[in-house]
């Protein structure tokens, strides 16, 4: 890949009232997203995992409507790299490859631990694309806001239980049958 390959770059910032271990759980849980996010993806499969590297398919629901729907394949290196960065690298449907990077930082306010994500697309749009960077902006922070306040929710729920003083199960014991692995 040429040292500039990305000719595209975006950055989306999020926070949340919880503790950066449940946004690295929900960052890692992939068999969530055939339940949680079924307006975004149609479905994703864990191919390989090893370690903290994960690499899936996805199919992703472009149309983020239901009166123009349409799934492309995406297929993802998905990495965490401790302790608070996810990596990813997907290969999109036109041939070019999309790098999104994860810094996921833990900090107070008022007394109240929160977790602030911030997100760097980088992406190589094909020539067609180029003009319309700004409605690609657009869709990657109207996509990004869906999937956010999907995740939100659960994460909440999560954090909730874990001051309530549940124990949380260790990443590596979540079932992967979901997520098309036949161990």
């Amino acid at each position: 890949m040429k040292r500039n390959y990305y000719n595209f770059h975006h950055t989306i910032f999020q926070e949340a009232p919880v503790c950066k271990k449940v946004v690295i759980w929900n960052f890692l849980d992939f068999g969530h997203v055939n339940f949680v996010h079924k307006r975004s993806y149609k479905y994703v499969k864990v191919l390989a995992k090893y370690g903290n590297a994960t690499f899936a398919e996805f199919g992703v629901n472009h149309g983020l409507n239901r009166f123009f729907p349409f799934t492309l394949r995406h297929v993802m290196w998905h990495q965490f790299v401790p302790p608070d960065t996810v990596m990813h690298i997907s290969r999109t449907p036109f041939g070019t490859y999309s790098k999104v990077i994860v810094k996921i930082r833990e900090f107070k306010r008022d007394n109240k631990v929160f977790t602030r994500i911030e997100h760097s697309f980088y992406l190589h749009l094909p020539f067609f694309l180029l003009p319309f960077k700004k409605l690609v902006k657009w869709y990657m922070e109207h996509w990004s806001a869906l999937l956010w306040e999907e995740d939100l929710a659960m994460c909440l729920r999560r954090q909730h239980a874990l001051d309530k003083g549940f124990k949380d199960a260790p990443l590596e014991t979540l079932p992967f049958v979901s997520e098309g692995l036949a161990d």
